[in-house]
């Protein structure tokens, strides 16, 4: 697994519902299966909206995650950590 780092710039709670049908196009695009004609199920009512500032390109980029309590938190305290971005 090879990959590139990317950092953490913002963490925004919202529900999935507000995400689908407010930003439908962000929505397909961050669910989309690769190759597929179909769309990663998102099975929760609660997301987190991760921003992430790409260190090779400059270039910012959101996805959605699950929200519950832990993971929020750890998100809120990783604002401004490199992630690693791994491509399976």
């Amino acid at each position: 697994m090879r990959g590139t780092q990317a950092t953490l710039i913002a963490a925004y709670p919202e529900s999935v519902e507000r995400i689908k049908t407010r930003y439908t196009a962000f929505w397909k695009k961050d669910t989309k299966i690769r190759g597929e004609e179909r769309y990663y199920p998102l099975n929760f009512k609660e997301a987190i909206i991760l921003v992430f500032l790409h260190h090779n390109t400059g270039i910012l980029f959101p996805t959605i995650r699950r929200n519950y309590k832990d993971k929020f938190e750890y998100y809120s305290n990783s604002i401004r950590k490199a992630f690693l971005l791994q491509r399976y």
